[in-house]
């Protein structure tokens, strides 16, 4: 399975390499763009359109990057809360079963550990 799996990168990565090299032309092609504010002077440039795309790859992946790390945050922020509640809950519900601590209205400890105490369980 190892060996299949780098055999498929190395496909992959050859096709990639392949499209850039067939494409060398059009990506190193100058792309001119301009500014104008209307309040400064018109600012032009160029860039080739592989360092356009270059870039919006890479600032799609870091948007995706960022969008997808805030929703995960977020669960695993929620995930902690809901545990903590939860352990919260089980262990109340483990000293309100036991009897321990528990006090009748009247102020005597409950009857169940009376009934323990009667029978001689002292578990």
């Amino acid at each position: 399975m190892k060996t299949f799996k780098i055999i498929m990168w190395v496909i992959l990565l050859s096709f990639f390499g392949i499209a850039l090299y067939q494409n060398r032309q059009t990506l190193s092609i100058d792309l001119p763009f301009s500014l104008n504010l209307y309040f400064r002077p018109e600012v032009r440039w160029s860039y080739p359109v592989g360092n356009i795309m270059g870039f919006s790859a890479f600032a799609g992946f870091i948007i995706g990057s960022w969008m997808f790390f805030r929703l995960y945050w977020k669960k695993r922020r929620e995930l902690k809360q809901c545990m903590n509640s939860l352990k919260e809950l089980s262990l109340s519900n483990a000293v309100d079963s036991s009897g321990i601590g528990k006090m009748e209205e009247s102020g005597q400890p409950s009857s169940l550990s009376n009934d323990r105490v009667s029978r001689g369980n002292t578990q």
